[in-house]
């Protein structure tokens, strides 16, 4: 007999990028940052690294 199972998992998700700022110090260029004076590239920006790691997973009746 075949049975269906439904599988769940969960994932932590970081990406990371390294970009050049003008500023007078780096708090300085981070608060630029965190104010959204300084544009962050977007998602498809291929500097862009991601890392995933599976946090659970879980099976169950479908």
């Amino acid at each position: 007999m075949k049975m269906r199972i439904a599988i769940h998992q969960t994932y932590r998700v970081e990406s990371a990028i390294v970009i050049d700022v003008e500023a007078a110090s780096t708090a300085a260029a981070c608060e630029a940052l965190a104010n959204g004076d300084i544009d962050i590239s977007a998602f498809d920006d291929p500097r862009w690294r991601e890392a995933r790691s599976l946090e659970h997973e879980d099976y169950r009746s479908a």
